[in-house]
Parts: structure tokens; sequence; C-alpha cells
């Protein structure tokens, strides 16, 4: 909130960000663990708005082949961004976002089809702002 009034905070920033990311994969034939952790620096845009700098970590684990053709993955993910600023006022945009992601595979003759779902846990911050399940699916060609 800036002067009473609150501001979204968009996708995007409008502005030259950096960011670090790295990522690991442990595996045998039948499990699977999956880490990867970002840290995103952001820039400031041409109104002067800087959003809070972000960190996000994302696990997995994997039960792979628990039947011929089906597998699936249990995962979560943390995301925790700071306040950020407009001109010289703070932008209070910092929260901390926890949710669980499972996620199941079949083998077709098409390819991997892939449902899951992201379900939220915690949401923490400063302004108001909803979350709501969200459910994804698809077909791979790469698996």
């Amino acid at each position: 909130k800036i002067d009473g009034v609150e501001i979204g905070t968009p996708m995007g920033t409008g502005s030259f960000d950096a960011t670090l990311a790295a990522y690991t994969i442990l595996g045998s034939l039948s499990r699977e663990i999956f880490l990867d952790v970002k840290f995103r620096l952001n820039g400031e845009d041409a109104d002067e708005v800087k959003n809070g700098n972000m960190f996000s970590l994302k696990g997995r684990y994997g039960f792979l082949e628990f039947e011929q053709k089906f597998d699936g993955y249990l995962g979560l993910q943390a995301v925790v961004t700071g306040d950020g600023k407009i001109g010289n006022s703070d932008l209070e945009t910092s929260m901390f976002l926890l949710d669980l992601v499972p996620e199941l595979h079949y083998l077709t003759k098409l390819g991997m089809f892939k449902v899951g779902f992201t379900m939220p846990l915690i949401t923490s911050a400063k302004f108001k702002f909803t979350r709501e399940y969200t459910v994804r699916f698809g077909i791979s060609k790469k698996y």
C-alpha cells in the first residue's frame, strides 16, 4: 500500500532482472529426487518501481514405474519475496508461499499423459491476494 492505495504486483517487472539458478536430479531405476533453487534480483523499471527480490525452492520426489506404464511425483514449492520500492516509498510486496504439487504420468502410444495439480498450503503476505487450486494436464512426446 502507498498512501492507502493497494498496488498489485505484476508477473513481469518491466525492468532488467538477474536470476541465479541451480538444479540437480538424483535418480535410480525406481526413484528420482529433483531440486531447483532460484534467486531473482529485481531491477528498477522506467517508473522507478522495484519489486522485491525473489527466492524459490522446488523439490520433487518421484515414484518411477510403480506399475509398468504408470508413475508419479510428489512435490513442494516455496516462494519468498521481499518488499519493493516506488521512488523513495516502500512497496509492501513481501510474501511467503508454500504449495503441494502432486503429479501422475501414464505412458500411452501417443506419449506420456500427465495430470497434476497445485494445492496452496501456506499464503502469508502483507497485501491481500487470493490463490486457488491449479489443475494441469498434457501429453509429452519426450519421457
